[in-house]
């Protein structure tokens, strides 16, 4: 209280930015998690009577920011989740041989994978430049083949060119590969990685999400993503270059990191919007393992129109997959509906507690200026 009697409401000391890595690296041991980021404000949610299966149930807990169309440009993980409709938008057209949408989204996730490139260096993240170096080599080169394929389609009368342009993806995707590898192999292990301090690694690891304590082997979920990206990478490495005994050693990674991004996004406080992207992430990949599927084991997998259903597209695995990926794409549109619906009634973290400057400031420290 004041002199006037009027209530005066102090910032923790440890919704501070500056406090916000030294409790980092103390750590939070609560309910078998460690916690990489700052606790959240405190708010009747964290109330310690409520049962424990109430605490981790993610649907009773809100989006940690609202819903705003700068999110996706401003913020590393919003950027993130476009290049995701993107891609995958990219990959429906792929299936049902549209020439001019696949063409028109796969450069716009091209320029978008590039555009997160630049905020790696303008935040002097060298290790997420390594890693956006790698996905761009990887998504260039998946690009290249699925050109050579619309092209043929699209111009029967023409040169055929799908051979061509697949080998040189796998050669692409092998060179983003060995890249990847290197600096798992070598930089990681020796240390001869230049040093990222805290403030740079923020804006791309901000979820909050604890790790179980029996994966000490990550340090945050970031790390998890990464490496996710070097099998899903060897996997479309060995699709593009037919070898199906290495695609299947690349699947096996790459499916289980994601249900466990999955399964931990699941129980955590306000990660419902980053859980439901998690769950679509993994839909795509496994649209993806259908589709190559079908090419490694199967001999028909032309392209069909998803609403053209009878034997001969019941008998390809392209035409399956295309249904994973339009679902999965309206699943995207269920993900933003909520989280309009959402911040449009008030119902998220920042708009509920982030009161004070200070607070605001550590919550939106991963945002660009």
């Amino acid at each position: 209280m004041n002199e006037e009697g009027k209530t005066i409401h102090e910032v923790p000391k440890h919704h501070t930015l500056e406090n916000l890595h030294s409790e980092n690296r103390e750590g939070n041991e609560n309910n078998g998690f460690r916690s990489r980021s700052a606790s959240v404000v405190s708010d009747p949610e964290n109330d310690p009577n409520k049962s424990e299966i109430a605490k981790f149930l993610i649907w009773t807990s809100m989006p940690r920011y609202r819903w705003t169309p700068q999110h996706f440009l401003t913020c590393v993980r919003g950027t993130e989740y476009l290049h995701i409709y993107l891609w995958i938008i990219k990959d429906l057209a792929w299936t049902q041989d549209l020439y001019i949408l696949g063409i028109v989204f796969g450069t716009f996730a091209l320029a978008v994978s590039l555009f997160l490139a630049t905020r790696a260096v303008q935040f002097k993240n060298w290790i997420e430049l390594w890693h956006y170096i790698a996905q761009f080599l990887w998504l260039f080169g998946n690009f290249w083949w699925m050109y050579g394929e619309l092209h043929d389609h699209r111009f029967p009368n023409e040169e055929h060119i799908v051979d061509v342009n697949g080998a040189q993806c796998g050669w692409i995707n092998l060179g983003a590969l060995c890249w990847l590898c290197l600096y798992y192999i070598v930089f990681l292990p020796f240390k001869w990685f230049p040093h990222v301090p805290d403030e740079s690694l923020l804006p791309f690891d901000d979820l909050d999400i604890k790790m179980p304590k029996w994966f000490k082997v990550f340090q945050s979920l970031r790390s998890v993503e990464n490496l996710h990206t070097l099998f899903w990478l060897g996997k479309d490495m060995a699709w593009a270059k037919s070898i199906s005994g290495v695609w299947i050693l690349f699947a096996i990674p790459t499916v289980s990191l994601e249900l466990f991004l999955v399964i931990v996004s699941f129980f955590q406080k306000n990660q419902i919007i980053s859980h439901l992207h998690y769950v679509a992430q993994f839909s795509w990949i496994i649209a993806n393992l259908v589709w190559a599927t079908g090419e490694l084991f199967l001999v028909n997998d032309n392209p069909l129109s998803l609403f053209k259903i009878n034997a001969l597209s019941k008998s390809t695995m392209r035409w399956y997959s295309a249904w994973i990926l339009f679902c999965t794409l309206l699943w995207c549109g269920f993900i933003n509906a909520v989280w309009i619906s959402l911040s449009a009634l008030g119902h998220t973290l920042d708009q509920r507690e982030l009161r004070s400057p200070t607070i605001l400031k550590t919550r939106h420290a991963h945002s660009f200026k």
